[in-house]
């Protein structure tokens, strides 16, 4: 019951966002000193690149996040990422080698 009141009041939804802005920051933390980012099909393990990605938290890491970090290898540092992380599905490969490279 206890939990149903907190529910009401937004708590449990106040204390997700604050874990999500801790776990952001760290995100930010890693890029900032060269650290690798786990792959979209790792961190939100439902999501796709066919059907697009949800507005709010989500979008938010993939163009905040991952995207920068996915830009700022090369070509070679791509492959080997690919290599160690396999995705999923090739619709994956096919988007990060399509549609997220900026050399």
């Amino acid at each position: 019951m206890l939990r149903k009141i907190f529910e009401d009041f937004g708590w449990v939804e106040s204390q997700k966002h604050l874990e999500w802005q801790k776990w952001f920051g760290e995100q930010i933390r890693k890029i900032n000193s060269g650290e690798e980012i786990e792959p979209p099909w790792i961190v939100y393990p439902h999501s796709s690149p066919i059907y697009g990605w949800n507005q709010g938290y989500q979008e938010a890491w993939l163009k905040n996040i991952w995207l920068p970090f996915w830009q700022s290898l090369d070509a070679n540092q791509r492959q080997k990422y690919l290599e160690k992380w396999h995705p999923p599905m090739e619709e994956w490969r096919e988007y990060l080698t399509v549609h997220w490279i900026r050399s």
